[in-house]
């Protein structure tokens, strides 16, 4: 089992040189490293690997390309041979796996606002989080998300219901929340410089002396903030600010993640890098940990999710896993738009079975009978002469319970 793990990780390793993905090579070493047993003069050599190749990424190619090309290849040989060396020289943990446990569960947890002329009521939700798996929050702006993960924070008291920590058998509320990482929508504003700040964070959770040194130097690093390190809130941007947050939070190991929309201030690139990093990380061997986190990036979120919950108007319409969502559906359902106007698509279909047609502003959503394939009405556009710029299948995405009849 052991030497099975280590292969597949080292396998993965290889690909990553030979496509050549040199970033997430880098990368993934250092969380290979992470979950070994390794000594730390070879820790040490695969955190200035995954150093040299963030330097070599911050020059200009237009300068010299043949030169950083050579780099690039030295570099991408010096992994392959750390990689003999890690297979020869690591001890994999005899239990190469803590992850899928509980973290936190919840029964009946629910809050209640009173205000002038309003009541907003977030009605009783029960849940588990385990550890690997990243629960993603959904849902339209002001209903209820951001209630919840203050509520599993311990940043919101609430009305009704109980919050548990299996792991901590005095379920002691302090002891859990050392271990408990919340980064809200809005980031505090920190002094001083961001590898000043790791190093206090680092210190006032035990890491001490040269293993702080070791410590905040591998999560810049892992995190690409390399270039950041000696700057200060004001020269760093949105973004980066939130990897900041991100790294304050791992030094610390935490058992749970708690991420309030994390995503509004990427872009596109950006998004996909955290939340790969985020799989990546929460499926450490050694040190997993639990994420829930809420976004409006819908799809994105529901592609690195395990676990979906569904928010509307206070009310939970699907908490389960992701997998599952739509597996008893009775239709099809596709949103779309080109260069037709509605009636022409609705002339199009009308042979299909079950076909329906709504429009939300520049998109239409189509129900069609589930025993058909979704590919079907792409073809029938086409062979119609509509010309499609956009079309994603939504049959198993919550997407569909934005729909106004909800």
């Amino acid at each position: 089992m052991e030497e099975q793990f280590l292969n597949k990780r080292l396998d993965e390793l290889w690909q990553l040189t030979q496509d050549p993905d040199l970033a997430r090579a880098t990368r993934r070493m250092l969380d290979v490293g992470t979950d070994l047993f390794l000594s730390r003069d070879l820790e040490t050599k695969i955190l200035n690997i995954r150093k040299k190749y963030n330097s070599l990424s911050e020059e200009s190619v237009d300068h010299n390309p043949d030169s950083y090309q050579e780099q690039m290849n030295n570099l991408r040989a010096e992994i392959e041979l750390v990689c003999t060396e890690v297979k020869e020289k690591s001890k994999v943990p005899a239990q190469p796996s803590v992850i899928n446990k509980v973290m936190l569960t919840t029964e009946g947890l629910g809050k209640v606002y009173e205000g002038k002329g309003r009541t907003f009521r977030f009605e009783p939700l029960t849940l588990e989080l385990k550890t690997g798996e990243i629960t993603g929050v959904v849902g339209e702006n002001g209903n209820g998300k951001t209630t919840l993960l203050r509520m599993l924070a311990g940043d919101l008291a609430s009305t009704s219901g109980t919050i548990n920590f299996p792991q901590y058998h005095t379920n002691e509320w302090y002891e859990a929340k050392q271990k408990i990482g919340y980064i809200p929508q809005r980031i505090d504003t920190w002094f001083g410089t961001l590898s000043d700040n790791l190093k206090f964070t680092a210190s006032i959770h035990g890491i001490k002396d040269e293993e702080n040194d070791y410590a905040v130097d591998y999560i810049i690093e892992r995190l690409g903030l390399n270039k950041f390190r000696d700057l200060t809130w004001k020269q760093i941007s949105g973004g980066y600010r939130l990897r900041f947050e991100l790294a304050k939070v791992l030094i610390r190991k935490p058992q749970l993640l708690i991420l309030d929309e994390p995503l509004a201030n990427l872009d596109i690139n950006a998004q996909q890098l955290f939340l790969q990093d985020l799989k990546y990380l929460s499926q450490s061997i050694r040190h997993p940990f639990a994420v829930i986190l809420s976004s409006q990036q819908l799809h994105e979120v529901e592609n690195i999710s395990d676990n979906l919950i569904f928010i509307k108007n206070g009310n939970t319409l699907y908490s389960g896993a992701r997998r599952d969502f739509g597996k008893d559906r009775s239709t099809n359902c596709i949103e779309l738009n080109g260069q037709f106007e509605k009636q022409e698509l609705i002339a199009a279909i009308k042979d299909m079975e079950g076909a329906t047609v709504e429009e939300t502003g520049t998109i239409y959503i189509v129900n069609f009978a589930v025993n058909i394939a979704p590919v079907e009405l792409l073809k029938t556009l086409l062979s119609k002469g509509l010309m499609v710029n956009y079309y994603r299948d939504i049959s198993d995405s919550t997407r569909k319970l934005f729909k106004k009849d909800m």
